[in-house]
């Protein structure tokens, strides 16, 4: 998730009040209001709403778009989420067996070494 400085974009424009994010046309104040109501509903999230809406936006994909894709792609779109999340989940749960397997002490029978 990127949230953007507000600040930054009013002090490289003439006039603050007029200056905009990106292409949406909202004010520096408002482009920040919109970005810190993203992160709150993805920090108020549960970690796999919070993973779906990361690999939507590594895939470059938005709820609205999935929503206005044809059946056909959407499924298509849906299953490699999936996926992905499914791969994200393996990746985390070895490094979590890493981290035991790391901080466990060899034994030899039922003596630590």
């Amino acid at each position: 998730m990127r949230v953007t400085n507000p600040t930054a974009s009013q002090n490289n424009s003439a006039s603050s009040s007029s200056s905009t994010s990106g292409t949406t046309g909202l004010t520096g104040q408002s482009a920040f209001a919109a970005e810190l109501a993203k992160l709150q509903t993805f920090v108020s999230g549960t970690p796999a709403e919070q993973m779906r809406t990361e690999i939507l936006a590594q895939l470059g994909y938005t709820e609205d778009e999935l929503k206005a894709m044809s059946p056909k792609d959407r499924a298509a779109a849906e299953k490699k989420i999936a996926d992905l999340m499914q791969k994200e989940v393996e990746i985390q749960t070895q490094r979590a067996l890493d981290k035991q397997t790391a901080g466990a002490s060899p034994r030899i029978g039922s003596a630590v070494i």
